[in-house]
């Protein structure tokens, strides 16, 4: 698994625009944001697509963000084994067609982020495996 910033996948609720989550999108190369309080609770989600469409809409770049939050969006939710949790983010994302999935504990706090980076090195393991 990749080790990341989780700073870099999530946005206040509060305090953030438009703007922010596309600075967010170069950090963390994963085109998605996750919307959070300030105990990093999840609320929402915010895509590439969500900001293409809002500004194709008319809403400013410097609007706040939080107007284009996806409240219906997949997680996977913590158990006692991480990595049972990670395979099972993994296959959400090809299933789902997603770059970023979160995993969350009971309360809603974001635990970890799986990528589509952390998909294909999955991926391409199993495949070296397959081939020794």
């Amino acid at each position: 698994m990749t080790n990341i910033d989780l700073r870099n996948y999530v946005l206040s609720e509060q305090h953030s625009l438009i703007s922010d989550a596309v600075i967010k999108f170069e950090l963390n190369k994963s085109r998605t944001v996750f919307i959070a309080d300030d105990k990093m609770k999840l609320k929402g989600v915010i895509t590439e697509g969500d900001v293409v469409r809002a500004l194709l809409s008319g809403i400013e770049f410097k609007s706040a963000a939080k107007g284009i939050i996806n409240i219906s969006f997949k997680f996977v939710t913590e158990s006692s084994n991480i990595n049972y949790d990670r395979f099972e983010a993994m296959k959400l994302i090809p299933q789902m067609n997603l770059l970023a999935v979160p995993i969350v504990n009971s309360d809603m706090i974001l635990i970890e982020v799986v990528t589509i980076e952390d998909y294909f090195d999955f991926t391409a393991g199993m495949l070296n495996d397959y081939q020794k």
